[in-house]
């Protein structure tokens, strides 16, 4: 039997226990768009998982919706809504840090698309299990900006630089057969069975000693926590420049119109 949590009056997030494994559900459908009040609700979350080991060894990290995650919502006013490009990315990237540094093992279930933010949050995880129809997306050079949520790290780190700068440079879609020959996914499951599957896996990984769980992905991870700030700040001043130039305003209003776009170097 699994127990519903309600977690900090936190309507973006739903919690349920599975013995050691905990279930962390983004509930924004149909795309889970991500902003800092999201981010700021999943790093209070799991800097509470984090305090009682005894009760959560392992997260499993899944989205109700057609999209595991869009990312930023541009036509919404992007990650805060407030018209600072540079101060709201500050604060959604001060709680992606602490999201991306959680001592949990964590396995995600992607049933669709993780674009932008979204990819980054995926491979803020330590194992990603998708259905066919999921893909992943990093369109930043297709909307005239840089990459961000610490993207140019996990990505070479986790995959291999050739495979990073292929995602990075090209701003292709990446299907999920293509996801799984480039390491962005353990595997492919049918999507009726990818919750259960990934939360037998969570229990898999939960039945370790849980001390040992967390010294061992902090070993793993390593060289991304270590470079985790620098690499963020960088991509954040990159990406306030990059902001204000002619081509990101071309691609920007280009993506919300789903038109493609004519980019002037300038």
């Amino acid at each position: 039997m699994s127990e519903i949590i309600k977690p900090m009056e936190q309507q973006d997030l739903i919690l349920e226990t599975h013995g050691w494994v905990t279930h962390i559900i983004i509930n924004r459908p149909p795309h889970n768009y991500t902003d800092i009040k999201l981010m700021k609700s999943l790093a209070e979350v799991f800097s509470e998982l984090e305090k009682d080991l005894t009760k959560t060894r392992t997260i499993v990290l899944s989205s109700n919706g057609k999209s595991f995650s869009a990312g930023a919502n541009f036509s919404q006013g992007g990650v805060g809504g407030t018209g600072d490009f540079e101060k709201d990315t500050r604060e959604f990237y001060n709680y992606a840090a602490q999201v991306i540094k959680c001592k949990l093992p964590i396995v995600c279930a992607v049933q669709g698309a993780a674009i932008g933010a979204g990819l980054g949050l995926v491979m803020s995880c330590d194992f990603r299990i998708c259905s066919q129809r999921a893909y992943f997306w990093a369109p930043f050079v297709h909307l005239g900006i840089h990459p961000g949520f610490a993207l140019t790290s996990l990505l070479p780190n986790l995959l291999g630089l050739n495979n990073a700068a292929e995602i990075l440079l090209t701003g292709e879609k990446i299907n999920a057969q293509k996801a799984l020959s480039l390491g962005i996914v353990k595997e492919i499951v049918d999507e009726a069975n990818l919750l259960n599957h990934c939360l037998e896996f969570g229990q898999k990984i939960a039945s370790g000693a849980p001390l040992a769980l967390v010294e061992t992905k902090a070993t793993l991870r390593k060289k991304i926590f270590d470079e985790l700030d620098n690499t963020l700040n960088h991509e954040l001043t990159k990406q306030a420049a990059l902001f204000k130039t002619k081509d990101a305003l071309i691609g920007i209003t280009a993506s919300l119109k789903k038109e493609k776009p004519t980019f002037s170097a300038s």
